[in-house]
Order: C-alpha cells, then structure tokens, then sequence
C-alpha cells in the first residue's frame, strides 16, 4: 500500500542540493551545454515524478472514499450484529427455565428428560455463539477499515508533501537551467572570439614572419654601419618640455633637419614641430612595430609599408628600386621612419646626420628629406597656415591625415610655447593633385582588424579614395 510513497520518500528530490563549486579553469561551452542538456533532463524527471504523485493522490483520494463507505457500511453492520445479540440475550433471559442438561449425555446415559426442551437448549447455545461470532467479526471489520483508513490517509498525507517539494524545487531548477545555458551561450561566443582571434593571430604572426624575412633581406646603406652622431641641435628646453613625448633622437633629427632646410630656402618657413608630427603619425618616431633608434638616427629592424599592389585599400605601385630600399622585388613599400616611397624618396634624398649617405631608414636623413619635401610642396610660406594644410595634404593625400598632422604640430609647438594661440586645420577644398608633387608617403585605407598588437599608430591610413602617387 506504501510502496510508491515509501520509494518517493527514499529518493532524493531532483537537483535538492547543488553541486559544491569546483575550482580550476571555467568550464567550457561543451561542458556547459551537457550540463544543461543534464538539468533539463532532471526538470523533465522531476515533472514526471509530479504527473505521477498527483495521479497517485486521486486514486488516494478515490480509494478514501471507497473505505469510508465501507467503514460507515461495517459501522452499520456491526449495530446490527451487536442489536440481534441484544436481544437473544433479553430473550434468552425471559426465557431461559429449560434444566441444564447436556441432550448429547442424557441420549447416551439413557437419563430421562424433556428431550424438546433440551433440544432447544442446544439450539439456543448454537445461535447465541453464531450471533457472537457475526458480531466480532462485524468489530473485526470496523478495526480492519479503520486501519486501513488511516494508512491511506498518512500515504495521502506523504503524496501531498512530496507534491509540495517538487512545486518548491521546480523554479530554482528552471532557474538554474536558464542560467546555465546563458553560461553555455556566453563559453560557446567567447570560444568563437578566440578561435578567431587565434587564427588572426597565426595569419598576423605569418605576415609578421614574412615581413621579417623581408626586412632581414633589405639592403641597407653604409650609413647603417657609419655610427656618425651629429652635434646635438635640439636646445635643452625643448628637450625637457618634450622628452616624454619624442625620443630624444628623432628630436633631434627633426629640429636639425629644419635648421637645415632654413638655411638654405630661408623664405620656406619649415618648422620641427611639423616635421616631428608626420614623424609621429607615420611611424611613432621610428618605433612602429618594436623598431629601435638607434644614436646615429638608424632603425632597426627596418620599418617597411604594407605591399603597394592595389590591396587593402592602397594605391598600386609597381616595384622601381629593384628592391634596393624595401626589399620586394614586387611592388614598392612605403620605408623608414618618415615612410617614404622609393620612388619619391629619390627626388628628395637627404643627408641629414653627415655621414656622406642618404639612407632613408635613418631619421636624420629621413627627417631632412621630409623637411625638403613639405617646402616644394607648400607653395609658399609654411608659415601659412594654408601652405602648412597644401605641404601635408602632398605628403599624403587624406582629409584626416591632414588634421591629425596639423593638430599635432600646433600641440608640440604650444608645449614649448604655451603663449602660443591655438589653431585650427582649415577646412578648405584639397588642391588638384595635378598640381602637387607626387606624394612622399603613400594612400592606405586601414586594413579589417587591427594589424598591429603594438602600440602605435598605423603606417598610415585615411579615408578617402586613393590617389595611384608615382615617382618623379
């Protein structure tokens, strides 16, 4: 009668305790995702124990009713029983005068006697036992019932318990569920984030290796071996109000280059700041990608563009050094610190540290040529804020690359000089290329992803069409 209860009772309540945290790495989605499947598993279990417990309290319910028709019937049956005894006894009282007298022992001893009226003593004995029988049996029943009624109804009582633990677990098992397939949701993108970012690694760490190989394989000037350090330009105020920012070699080379270039085209109006500026978008002063600067103004390993064959975004230029400067037989590459294209870096080669070389993987060198380049390419007085927007949009030919220029000059320029007013990149139509020279650095549209993890700026990037530049 127990046993479904009893069974019940001795089986834990689905998901009752949760499982102790475990240490060690979070778990993954395929772990989060079995996990789960097992939690919907435990709730779907769990409901079935539900559908099976309130099926049980009907029959409970209907077997109830049953035994307590039963027990009023026995109840009634067992009056009955206790009434006809009763009344035999009342009868048996008022009527009771026959001898006592065993009829068994008077035929078999031959004693006289009235055989009829102890005949009906016999008779009376076996009806009096009948009626006492019928009615402790009717007792019998009542007990049995009554028994059976309260076992029914503490089992009845145990279903609805059990009913109620089950309704109380359910939520925090959905719950829990519900939790742990966001979990999974969440393991399974960050695992899709980095398996992708594990192959744009191995891609980056494959064109990293190859531009490595490029850069081992770059001939280089004789100026890389000279070690020629040129007197200190820079004046040590602007050292002190601008080391943090500029490295105290390209500095250097950038204040000297346009002491140079002042002295020999005084009526240019060049200054360092505006040099240091393309310096700082192009390569971060020579530091793109790890490069060092070394005292005599060389970089190593050597700063190479990207490939300029018309991919991701850049202008198509086929190779015109034979890949003396970059190393590819292929196509140009931007190269050194002032990312100047070979063909440009031709026209307006300097030898800025004097050591008898033009080497544009050197800063001094680099430096000068750029000094030079932005004076031809202004039109007029750099001191002009507009021939200053004309110079940069030359050296490269994007809207936003000429603010960022312009915007870092006039910053550096404040540092040293904060009585200086701010000023404002003009936004004025860009001249026609037609009448600029051909550009020093080249056009590039950033790449989808970043390409570099090291801090610094791209080599270079805009946001305008690109511009096919060619060598003079």
């Amino acid at each position: 009668m127990l046993g479904l209860l009893a069974a019940a009772g001795a089986t834990a309540v689905p998901g009752a305790a949760a499982a102790p945290a475990q240490s060690g790495p979070p778990a993954g989605a395929a772990e989060l995702r079995a996990r789960a499947d097992a939690q919907a598993a435990e709730l779907a279990r769990l409901d079935a124990e539900r559908d099976d417990t309130a099926r049980r309290l009907e029959q409970l319910a209907a077997r109830l009713d049953d035994d307590r028709a039963a027990h009023d019937d026995a109840l009634d049956a067992e009056d009955r029983a206790r009434q006809q005894l009763a009344r035999y006894s009342v009868s048996a009282y008022v009527l009771g005068g026959a001898p006592e007298a065993d009829l068994a022992r008077a035929a078999l001893t031959g004693t006289a006697g009235d055989l009829d009226a102890e005949g009906r003593r016999v008779l009376a004995g076996t009806a009096h036992r009948a009626l006492v029988d019928g009615s402790r049996r009717a007792v019998a029943d009542v007990d049995r019932i009554d028994a059976d009624l309260a076992a029914t109804e503490e089992e009845q009582a145990a279903a609805r318990q059990h009913l109620a633990e089950l309704a109380t677990r359910r939520p925090s098992l959905e719950g829990e569920l519900a939790s742990t397939r966001a979990a999974a949701e969440q393991a399974r993108l960050a695992e899709e984030r980095a398996a992708a970012e594990r192959a744009r690694a191995e891609a980056e760490a494959r064109v990293r290796a190859a531009e490595d190989q490029l850069r081992a394989n770059t001939p280089r000037p004789v100026s890389a071996h000279t070690g020629v350090v040129p007197p200190r330009t820079v004046p040590a105020a602007a050292l002190a109000a601008l080391g943090a920012e500029i490295p105290f070699t390209p500095l250097d080379a950038y204040w000297r280059a346009a002491a140079l270039v002042a002295g020999s085209q005084p009526t240019c109006g060049i200054d360092w700041a505006l040099v240091a500026a393309i310096g700082k978008v192009e390569t971060d002063h020579g530091r793109f990608r790890g490069s060092v600067v070394a005292a005599d103004g060389s970089t190593a390993p050597t700063i190479l563009g990207i490939a300029l064959d018309g991919r991701a975004g850049t202008a198509r230029i086929a190779d015109t050094d034979g890949g003396a400067l970059d190393g590819d037989p292929v196509a140009d590459r931007a190269v050194g610190p002032m990312q100047f294209i070979p063909g440009t870096w031709r026209a307006y080669a300097g030898d800025g540290n004097g050591d008898g070389i033009a080497d544009p993987h050197n800063v001094y060198d680099a430096a000068l040529a750029a000094a030079t380049y932005l004076c031809r390419a202004g039109g007029g007085s750099l001191l002009v804020l507009g021939n200053q927007s004309r110079a940069v949009f030359a050296y490269n030919r994007s809207l936003a690359y000429n603010v960022e220029v312009l915007g870092l000059a006039d910053h550096y320029r404040r540092t040293l000089d904060p009585s200086l007013p701010p000023v404002t990149a003009p936004s004025t139509t860009p001249p026609d290329p037609g009448d600029l020279p051909p550009p020093a650095s080249p056009i590039e549209r950033p790449p989808p992803g970043p390409v570099d993890p090291v801090p610094g700026p791209a080599t270079t990037t805009t946001t305008v069409d690109p511009v096919v530049p060619g060598g003079p």
